[in-house]
């Protein structure tokens, strides 16, 4: 069996965590690939960037996207809950999520459709006003070099 797409962890992923309780990523991760029956070959496979397992990659995709809709909580790094608005997933006893799913919240579609979060914007801030503050004191220091005279008269 090949290694399923990012979208068919979400279901299991969020089932793992209806305990309410915090979990780690890289405990479920593996809990969540025995759920999915897959094999030890099918969790050795690397991507071609030798950098991850093709199934951890995805897996974390996954939980990504359950971050993004808000399905899942992440109070620190590599921890993860479910959510209110995931429980409310649960309890309609979905048969699959996916990305037609997530697009209900509006939070998934925006990161789905690429479109930039208000944490990226917030840090590119510092990098523009660093380039307006340079551009400046570049501009200030030609315009003092001008109005200076070439020589003085006294």
């Amino acid at each position: 069996m090949a290694v399923p797409g990012f979208q068919e962890f979400m279901l299991p992923l969020l089932r793992r965590l209806a305990d309410g309780h915090e979990h780690r990523l890289k405990d479920l991760r593996e809990i969540v690939a025995k759920d999915l029956s897959l094999t030890d070959a099918d969790r050795a496979e690397v991507l071609p960037s030798g950098n991850q397992t093709r199934y951890a990659n995805r897996f974390y995709w996954a939980s990504i996207h359950l971050i993004r809709a808000k399905l899942t909580e992440s109070p620190s790094r590599g921890i993860v809950r479910i959510s209110s608005r995931g429980k409310e997933l649960l309890a309609r006893d979905p048969k699959r999520i996916d990305l037609r799913l997530l697009s209900e919240y509006p939070n998934s579609w925006s990161f789905v459709k690429g479109e930039t979060n208000q944490v990226l914007e917030r840090r590119a801030r510092p990098k523009e006003r660093r380039r307006r503050k340079n551009a400046l004191r570049k501009a200030t220091r030609k315009s003092v070099r001008r109005s200076q005279p070439i020589c003085s008269t006294a």
